[in-house]
């Protein structure tokens, strides 16, 4: 397959992963359909579908995808009582996807060089170490900081 049908996604100069531009294209790694497969197979009982909307952008699961997951799958029950008690009311996807989402937002708060959002982060974090704890908080934040220095 010539390298132009190719996106390399590049951290750091490094090249974490060459992901297909297309679905039709023959290089499908099988740990890439292996993670696809189960993924789907996860989201079946929540909802069903690509329940966290991480092929919106194509077909396979990139970086950002991938980290997406693993903290969505790092809430572990949370989600699904959180599903369970505004299932009624909303759709289970929207309640799925925009949880995850937004815990993936406000980690990324912290990445932005801008004071405001320092500060927005900052009064976030205030109100869930009340809510949560500083033990819970602070394992949320560290396992986030993991995730982003290994290759997923």
């Amino acid at each position: 397959m010539p390298e132009e049908e190719l996106l390399a996604e590049v951290y750091r100069g490094r090249v974490l992963s060459l992901v297909p531009l297309d679905d039709k294209s023959p290089l499908v790694p099988e740990a890439e359909a292996a993670l696809r497969a189960k993924y789907l197979r996860w989201c079946e009982g929540r909802g069903g579908g690509d329940c966290l909307g991480l092929f919106w952008d194509g077909p396979y699961l990139r970086t950002d995808d991938r980290r997406t997951l693993a903290l969505a799958l790092a809430f572990g029950t949370v989600l699904d009582e959180t599903r369970e008690a505004l299932g009624r009311e909303l759709s289970p996807q929207a309640v799925l996807s925009s949880l995850v989402w937004a815990a993936g937002l406000y980690l990324a708060l912290w990445l932005v060089p801008e004071p405001f959002t320092k500060a927005l982060a900052a009064s976030l974090t205030v109100l869930l170490v009340a809510w949560l704890g500083l033990d819970a908080v602070w394992g949320l934040v560290d396992g986030w900081a993991l995730s982003g220095d290994r290759n997923f």
